[in-house]
């Protein structure tokens, strides 16, 4: 575009610059000729000519570059038209945060590095006591990642009709991802399965950054899992199951948040139980709030990198 716009300008002064030429040409000839009138005329005939041939041959450049120009506006536009849309359907995607449900309360936020991005997270009640989540990350950004998207939302659902179990469910999807992308396309996520009856997490990660779980003066990374869903045609996963104490809170994030988040001397988990510590563990959304205001500090080394990655981060607490 930017390059258009400087086609334009050098068509105008070129014709600036071929009358002047012109005039100056035609002065020369007589100073160092001395023509008769004849032969003056015939002169100032044949300058004319020319000068006006290529005033016609930059006139018709110009109207070649307006029209180009015209064009690339109107196919921006429809692009950005298609960008506000898509962005909506994707926003339509995240689900409500679950209600409070026997004592566990959710918060969730998320800010896209651009229109549409490949962060999301979702939530399936599989019983009375029970509930599924997944945060995940698909790998890239913009529209490619976001159409992927939409594919694994719809197969986590459908997946979990058949199980509950988080390991076997990262395991289905990852087949069939690979199966879609062979391996160019892939995603990070930690999934997890809610037994309230119990009060007990049971989770798998999939390359993700760990979980954190804070409780009776614990802290609980959740790091078992595997290999990115769909980086392999064959992977296979491990989970594990934590209990939740009364007054126990939870933060799950993507790597948005936690690269930003990094500090000289600490890592991004220190930081963000220490965010946790400060805001109080009674109110997830307090929690998710100062997450995201320092992660668009962008003090660690993703700021340093030319930009911010999609940033989500989810966030529970156990009342009793």
């Amino acid at each position: 575009m930017v390059q258009r716009y400087r086609q334009v300008l050098i068509a105008l002064l070129s014709s600036v610059a071929v009358y002047l030429a012109a005039n100056a040409a035609e002065f020369a000839f007589i100073r160092a000729l001395h023509p008769t009138e004849v032969e003056l005329t015939w002169i100032s005939d044949l300058i004319l000519a020319g000068g006006f041939g290529y005033a016609i041959y930059l006139w018709l450049h110009l109207k070649a570059a307006r029209k180009e120009l015209a064009d690339a506006e109107r196919a921006r536009i429809a692009i950005d038209t298609e960008l506000a849309l898509a962005a909506e359907i994707q926003r339509s995607f995240l689900p409500r945060v679950p209600a409070p449900l026997e004592g566990l309360r959710w918060a969730a936020s998320q800010a896209p590095a651009g229109k549409v991005g490949g962060d999301f997270y979702d939530f399936v009640r599989t019983g009375d006591h029970s509930m599924l989540f997944l945060l995940g990350d698909i790998s890239g950004k913009g529209i490619p990642a976001a159409l992927l998207l939409a594919s694994v939302r719809a197969l986590f659902r459908l997946f979990s009709k058949e199980t509950q179990g988080p390991a076997e469910l990262v395991n289905r999807l990852s087949r069939v991802l690979y199966q879609e992308t062979g391996g160019a396309m892939f995603m990070t996520c930690l999934v997890g399965l809610f037994d309230l009856a119990e009060r007990s997490l049971t989770f798998t990660n999939a390359g993700h950054p760990p979980g954190l779980i804070i409780g009776s003066g614990n802290r609980l990374l959740l790091e078992t899992g595997g290999v990115p869903a769909g980086l392999f045609e064959s992977s296979s996963y491990q989970s594990k199951t934590v209990v939740l104490g009364p007054g126990a809170a939870g933060v799950f994030v993507t790597d948005g948040i936690s690269e930003a988040v990094e500090c000289d001397g600490g890592s991004a988990f220190e930081v963000l139980a220490a965010t946790i510590a400060n805001v109080g563990p009674a109110d997830p959304e307090k929690i998710c709030a100062a997450i995201m205001r320092l992660a668009d500090k962008g003090a660690g080394p993703a700021a340093d990198e030319g930009g911010k990655d999609d940033q989500t981060v989810l966030c529970f607490v156990v009342d009793r």
